[in-house]
């Protein structure tokens, strides 16, 4: 049995592509379908650059056996973003990002994380009240409608 070798560490500029690559493949495969037309920085190549550039100082890595397989992005105690290459959804990774995530802001920010999930996306609810968060307010952002959740 192969162990991966997991690692996590801040992005940098130069790992815009990998993030922007993640992005777009699980966009379009669980999120498009969901909610068209979606925000401009979610499908336009230069505001999606810019969106993504603005956020990197905010953006951890999930690097599996030397490979970026996903990234998260928390701003102000709020997970923008927990995105996992396809390929490798549904193998754990997710929780185990989560968890390393809660540790980096309880460490560094003394705040508990918050995370919001577009209510359509049925397995990342789960995923979610899984790991014990509950709902607690819901908005609309264009044609998505999100909600937020805390344990």
């Amino acid at each position: 049995m192969n162990i991966p070798l997991i690692e996590f560490r801040q992005a940098t500029p130069a790992d815009l592509d990998d993030i922007i690559r993640i992005f777009k493949a699980v966009i379009t495969e669980q999120l498009l379908p969901l909610a068209d037309p979606l925000p401009d920085h979610y499908t336009d190549e230069g505001e999606r650059f810019d969106f993504f550039y603005d956020l990197v100082n905010r953006t951890t890595l999930m690097i599996v056996d030397e490979n970026t397989i996903g990234f998260g992005i928390i701003k102000e105690g709020l997970l923008k973003f927990l995105m996992i290459e396809l390929e490798q959804q549904k193998n754990a990774y997710g929780a185990f990002f989560m968890e390393e995530l809660e540790k980096q802001l309880q460490r560094n920010e003394g705040l508990e994380l918050h995370v919001r999930c577009p209510l359509e996306l049925e397995y990342g609810l789960s995923f979610f009240k899984n790991l014990g968060y509950q709902i607690y307010e819901n908005q609309e952002e264009g044609a998505i409608h999100w909600v937020h959740l805390k344990k």
